[in-house]
């Protein structure tokens, strides 16, 4: 070691050839252990959605699996008896072929309801006729896409025991909720148009 242009065999040497009064603080600092080196934190960086891993469903068991059958045939069912109604040429009342009453909202203020032509509309889908389904009453076709499509995916569910409906939880509901409800009211007013100008119906 060479300190000061002298050669000294070891730091200790070179220690000792130091004023007294450095001596005590120099053997101190050698003694010393080197402090350890900070590293910065490793900060992960924030990554958006749409760039994370595809999420995997989860796993249902037996009695959710039974529950998504039963889910799936009820539409089925809804879907097979809305075949089987002949949809009313007038655009409404296709329920009464079930037992049902007439929409007093005809008899009283002259205009359909929310829910008329539902029934027909779901008639219309389930004989292939889309179009005028869609015509009808547009929410009626939109529910009955929605029947189809649930019907399916209880079939999987139960089929294969996977959770694919915990993928909704990765669309907000005011997504899902708040565009339901306003094409509802757009249904609804376009069904009173149609009903009002004498265009209702599908033959």
């Amino acid at each position: 070691m060479i300190w000061n242009n002298r050669r000294f065999s070891s730091p200790q040497a070179a220690i000792i050839a130091l004023p007294r009064n450095l001596q005590h603080s120099a053997l101190a600092a050698f003694r010393q252990p080197p402090s350890p080196v900070k590293m910065p934190p490793v900060v992960q960086p924030t990554v958006p959605l749409i760039f994370s891993p595809k999420p995997e469903p989860g796993h249902v068991s037996l009695y959710g699996r039974f529950v998504a059958l039963l889910l799936s045939l009820g539409c089925l069912t809804l879907l097979v008896l809305a075949a089987l109604l002949t949809p009313d040429p007038s655009g409404l009342g296709t329920h009464m072929g079930l037992g049902l009453p007439a929409c007093s909202w005809i008899r009283n203020y002259g205009i359909p309801c929310p829910t008329c032509g539902m029934t027909t509309s779901f008639s219309w889908f389930a004989r292939g006729n889309f179009l005028a389904s869609f015509y009808i009453q547009p929410m009626g076709a939109v529910l009955a896409i929605l029947a189809t499509v649930t019907f399916w995916a209880g079939l999987y569910i139960a089929a294969t025991g996977r959770a694919a409906y915990q993928m909704l939880r990765y669309i907000p509901a005011r997504y899902m909720i708040f565009p339901f409800f306003a094409f509802w009211l757009l249904a609804w007013c376009w069904k009173i148009f149609i009903h009002v100008h004498g265009i209702d119906g599908w033959r």
